[in-house]
């Protein structure tokens, strides 16, 4: 009928939800002043200085390193970007190894912009393989990590 969502709201509190979903999903700017939303779970009946970790409080540097096997056991490993992290995949890609995460090549060569060619020469250390698509997609729709199922739903395996 030409009547968009914001039209067909019937009051200001569900006009104003909207409004702000909206722009959650197109991304908010900087300069926005409007509020954030708030979630409360059951941490909020937990005291503020026992709930949560700030992983970036006391970060680990050279002098902390030591020679012992055990030293690494409880380290975690955080990756920060300003813009979205290539896909990783957990694929078996023979019966020697078992799964590892792997990166599709041609998401490497498009965030690099450049040719299998040149990428080849100057990583000659990075490992390449090959997997069957229609096993590949196999594997990654399988996993319970695999998270964009939109984008097996055009492949077809036969």
């Amino acid at each position: 009928s030409g009547r968009t969502i914001m039209k067909m709201t019937h009051s200001e509190l569900m006009e104003k939800f909207l409004t702000d979903y909206l722009n959650d999903l197109q991304g908010r700017s900087d300069d926005d002043t409007s509020g954030t939303w708030d979630f409360y779970g059951s941490s909020v009946c937990e005291p503020d200085d026992e709930s949560g970790y700030d992983v970036l409080a006391n970060p680990p540097g050279p002098e902390d390193q030591d020679d012992d096997d055990d030293a690494y056991s409880d380290v975690f490993e955080f990756e920060f970007s300003e813009t979205p992290l290539l896909p990783c995949y957990n694929v078996q890609v023979s019966v020697a190894q078992g799964p590892r995460n792997w990166l599709l090549l041609s998401d490497v060569l498009k965030k690099l912009k450049m040719s299998s060619r040149i990428f080849r020469c100057n990583f000659p250390n990075v490992e390449i393989v090959t997997i069957a698509e229609a096993e590949f997609y196999r594997q990654v729709s399988a996993s319970l990590l695999f998270s964009c199922s939109k984008d097996l739903e055009a492949f077809n395996p036969e």
